[in-house]
């Protein structure tokens, strides 16, 4: 078999995850209400940091911010599928989050 051990695209020519999750296929605000776009399975959350979002199902999050350098992750056991208050509340903590990395002074690598 002349592909057995090789993948149909070389790892070189694929894009970074978050390249891919970054590029809207949807505009934001276009797919659903509220303010996010939508891209290759992710939502994208407005603004300069290009944050992101996975969502599951009853309260299940991986929020990601590559500007910060941040990944928040929250499990959940809400009641319903989905709730939109917690979910406001998730995005207001994340948001939270990122403005503490944000104010934190950038570390020194250690000295040898």
């Amino acid at each position: 078999d002349p592909l057995a051990g090789e993948g149909v695209v070389s790892a070189r020519d694929q894009p970074p995850l978050i390249a891919v999750a970054q590029r809207p296929q949807v505009g934001y605000g276009k797919l659903s209400e509220g303010p996010l776009g939508y891209g290759y399975q992710w939502w994208l959350i407005p603004g300069a940091d290009h944050a992101f979002t996975g969502e599951g199902i009853y309260g299940q999050f991986l929020m990601v911010n590559p500007a910060l350098d941040l990944v928040m992750v929250k499990t959940s056991n809400w009641t319903g599928a989905w709730d939109a208050e917690m979910s406001e509340e998730t995005f207001a903590l994340f948001e939270a989050l990122s403005e503490q990395v944000r104010a934190m002074p950038a570390q020194q690598p250690p000295t040898p």
